[in-house]
């Protein structure tokens, strides 16, 4: 028996096997890099009603959806909107509360925690309006993933017919969110939240697409992230003391 033949061939497989993460790798980041998102930097009141415009079409446009899990009446779905690699995620549910109410908890860095289980902490950094504010947070770090830590502008608006959108977005201001040693800078390209009145409560539809950055595969991101709207729930446990529907 050939103990040398043995070790070379299991050379080979683990070889093929770091050339193949390595690829992955390398093919994420370049998809998210040829993507055509530019990070913005203006945060004034035109470019705000720019991103609710946006976010505004998105919500509102039902075709590609595929739904992907469901919990405790929260359904959870994906579709592509560019040529990042990076879906765009929606989670709905119901919450038996108004929204102001659960706008009340989305607005308060200090209840993030609470239905985020992916938050560690948070500020807001700059007010820019009573309905506009920039923050800075970051995310939990686990044995092998560094944290990630965003500088987003933060803002809400109350709809005429009841409704409540608030939506987050990265921009560029180091002065304000400047990066920190011991985090990856992620990219919220876009997030927000709808908040409808109807006879049960609220509707919450919860959409967002972010570039995590860093080594991980876009892929391996990507499934996880499809776990983030499940923060509902935890919205639905601050406000009826439970996260059942």
């Amino acid at each position: 028996f050939d103990f040398y033949c043995l070790g070379s061939c299991c050379c080979l497989v683990v070889n093929k096997y770091i050339y193949c993460i390595l690829f992955t790798f390398l093919l994420s980041a370049s998809l998210r890099a040829m993507s055509s998102w530019a990070l913005p930097t203006a945060f004034d009141e035109p470019a705000v009603a720019s991103y609710f415009a946006e976010f505004d079409g998105l919500v509102s446009d039902e075709s590609g959806w595929e739904q992907q899990l469901e919990k405790l009446g929260v359904v959870v779905s994906q579709k592509s909107i560019d040529d990042s690699g990076i879906p765009l995620i929606r989670g709905q549910g119901i919450i038996k509360a108004t929204p102001a109410q659960v706008a009340a908890v989305l607005w308060d860095t200090t209840q993030r925690g609470k239905w985020d289980t992916l938050y560690q902490s948070g500020n807001i950094v700059k007010p820019i309006s009573a309905e506009t504010v920039i923050v800075y947070y970051k995310t939990i770090s686990t044995m092998t993933v560094w944290p990630r830590d965003f500088g987003v502008v933060f803002a809400q608006r109350a709809n005429a017919d009841g409704s409540i959108a608030l939506i987050a977005k990265s921009v560029g201001c180091p002065d304000l969110t400047p990066e920190v040693e011991g985090c990856v800078r992620g990219t919220i390209r876009r997030s927000g939240f709808l908040l409808q009145p109807n006879d049960l409560g609220t509707k919450v539809t919860y959409m967002f697409q972010v570039d995590g950055a860093g080594w991980i595969p876009q892929a391996a991101m990507n499934q996880a992230q499809k776990y983030q709207p499940l923060g509902i729930l935890g919205i639905r446990k601050i406000l009826t003391g439970s996260p059942k529907p």
